[in-house]
C-alpha cells in the first residue's frame, strides 16, 4: 500500500509512504524538513489506524493510493523475488522503470518468472528460464502468463528426429531435450557422444 500526505498550506508533496502488509512503514519519503518532527513520528505509528485520522484533523490530506499503479512497487518487488531466487540485488535502470509501466505484475507472477527450479518445461518457459529481466518479463509478459495459468503444449515431437532438431537454435534444442527426457526418454548415444535416439527407461536398461 502506498500513502501521500499532502498539506493545503504547502506546495507538492510532503510524504509518501510504502507500507507492508503488518501495515508498517517499510519506505518513507518526506518533502519538507519543518515538518519532518511533526509529521515522521506520526507515519512510523501507521499501524495504529487511529493516527491517519489524527493527521487529517490536523489539516493533511492523507490519501490511499491504489498500489497496481505504483511503479516503485512493482519495481520493488520484481527487485525482492529477484534477490529470493538469484541471490544478487538486481539494478534497475531508468529504462526498466519505464518498461515496468506498461504491465501490472503480482507477487504470484513474479515468484513464478523467477524460480527456474520449480519452472515446467514447455515451448515458452525457455523464453525466460535463466535470462531474467525487467525487460525480459515485459517483452515476453503474455507468454509468461500463459506458462503460469496453463503450461503451453510442446511444440516438439515426442520422439526423437533428427530433421526436427536441425531445425532449432540452441535455447530450442535444449528444450527438445528437456521435453523428451520429461516424457520418461533417455539418450541412445554413439561412442562420440551424439544422441542416435530417445528410447523408454526400460529399454535402455536392457541394453
Amino acid at each position: 500500500m502506498i500513502i501521500r500526505v499532502t498539506h493545503p498550506d504547502h506546495e507538492g508533496k510532503l510524504a509518501k509512504l510504502i507500507v507492508n502488509e503488518e501495515r508498517r512503514a517499510v519506505t518513507v519519503y518526506v518533502d519538507g524538513r519543518d515538518l519532518l518532527t511533526a509529521i515522521y513520528p506520526q507515519l512510523l505509528k501507521l499501524w495504529d489506524d487511529g493516527i491517519l485520522d489524527e493527521m487529517r484533523a490536523l489539516g493533511f490530506v492523507v490519501e490511499v493510493l491504489n498500489e497496481k499503479d505504483a511503479v516503485n512497487v512493482r519495481i520493488a518487488a520484481f527487485c525482492k523475488w529477484y534477490k529470493h531466487f538469484k541471490g544478487v540485488a538486481y539494478k534497475a535502470s531508468a529504462k526498466d522503470i519505464g518498461m515496468m509501466k506498461n504491465i501490472v505484475v503480482s507477487e504470484a507472477l513474479l515468484r513464478f518468472y523467477m524460480d527456474d527450479q520449480n519452472m515446467p518445461d514447455n515451448s515458452t518457459t525457455w523464453l525466460f528460464r535463466g535470462k531474467q529481466s525487467i525487460g525480459n518479463l515485459v517483452k515476453y509478459f503474455n507468454q509468461v502468463r500463459a506458462s503460469m495459468v496453463a503450461p503451453i503444449a510442446s511444440k516438439h515431437p515426442n520422439v526423437w528426429s533428427r530433421e526436427h532438431l536441425n531445425k532449432l537454435d540452441g535455447p530450442g534444442i535444449s528444450d527438445y531435450h528437456r521435453h523428451l527426457k520429461s516424457l520418461g526418454l533417455v539418450a541412445k548415444t554413439a561412442r562420440d557422444g551424439s544422441v542416435l535416439d530417445y528410447i523408454p527407461q526400460s529399454d535402455a536398461s536392457t541394453h
